[in-house]
């Protein structure tokens, strides 16, 4: 995992991250980014770029528990490197 970016997390996300990310590695910690509103101008410095619909125009966190919980839309929607699903497809085939 290169970097983890929450957007707009609830207080509770952050308070437990306050108090979590010091029990952890500083490499492991750095992998993390909780952000708010101005996570556009943290994309522009880190250079992570969003096409197409990446990104949903609005939901909710309780939606997107609940979307989990249930194993619909949140659990499928997602990024991965093509190389990643090419393998993983490859890996498929052979346990077929």
């Amino acid at each position: 995992m290169h970097k983890t970016y929450i957007i707009n997390g609830p207080l509770i996300v952050r308070a437990a991250w306050n108090v979590s990310r010091h029990m952890m590695h500083p490499i492991s910690a750095a992998k993390f980014s909780i952000l708010g509103s101005d996570w556009k101008k943290v994309f522009d410095r880190d250079g992570v770029v969003l096409d197409g619909n990446a990104l949903p125009a609005s939901i909710s966190w309780s939606e997107a528990v609940g979307e989990l919980a249930d194993g619909g839309a949140a659990r499928r929607r997602g990024w991965a490197p093509p190389a990643d699903l090419a393998n993983l497809a490859a890996l498929a085939a052979v346990a077929e």
